[in-house]
């Protein structure tokens, strides 16, 4: 029955009910979900429910984007329940995944930052959109993840967003990883009447002295 589960083959898993009696395993669960065999998880629901574990399976349909089972699983499940598998989504990548979920979830600063900390800007678009985009608990640490694995969209999205705070952990944060170009990023697009340019440019160098003392901290001091 696995097997016949992870291909979708519903008319076999119907013959082998009938004819067999082994029965079957979770892994014709994980099957179906993965492999997005709707009809095929319907049916193992309704006559295996001992087997049923929708909290795991929804963040393995979110691993593999998909939207259907998603759906049918978070009517089995509360919100709080949903909160993985919108984070796997959005680190992911994808959006119509985390579009079905942020209905019904709450959006957690972890699934943002995932989003921005793997450059999925059409993620990170949606989740702005629906709330995000004016609390500093969402904005801020996913600019930090943005700029530290040099996603130049991202950071461009959010730091006119984000407090003097945050931009100067990015800052500092890129800087001991010797990342020049997002450092010279930052300094570009930060909004002067936020973020105290000279006293930032400050702090970091001091912090990399101490780190990692490496050139970069010229390239900071003479950006202006």
């Amino acid at each position: 029955m696995d097997g016949a589960a992870a291909r979708g083959r519903l008319d076999i898993l119907e013959w082998l009910y009938i004819n067999r009696t082994e029965g079957c395993s979770s892994a014709a669960f994980t099957g179906a979900v993965t492999g997005g065999h709707l009809e095929v998880l319907k049916w193992l629901y309704n006559l295996y429910p001992e087997l049923r574990h929708p909290a795991k399976e929804i963040v393995m349909a979110a691993v593999s984007g998909q939207m259907v089972v998603v759906e049918f699983l978070c009517t089995r499940l509360r919100s709080s329940e949903i909160e993985l598998a919108l984070e796997v989504a959005a680190a992911y990548g994808h959006v119509d995944v985390v579009e079905s979920l942020v209905p019904g979830s709450f959006i957690t600063s972890r699934a943002f930052a995932a989003a921005a900390a793997h450059g999925r800007e059409g993620v990170v678009k949606l989740l702005l959109k629906n709330g995000c985009s004016d609390n500093l608990v969402y904005i801020n640490p996913a600019l930090k993840q943005a700029a530290k694995a040099g996603h130049t969209g991202i950071i461009r999205l959010l730091i006119g967003m984000c407090d003097a705070d945050a931009i100067g952990e990015a800052l500092t944060a890129v800087a001991v990883d010797n990342r020049i170009n997002v450092m010279k990023l930052l300094l570009k697009e930060c909004d002067p009447d936020t973020f105290d340019r000279v006293q930032s440019r400050k702090r970091v160098v001091e912090h990399i002295l101490v780190v990692h003392p490496i050139p970069v901290s010229t390239v900071i001091v003479s950006t202006g």
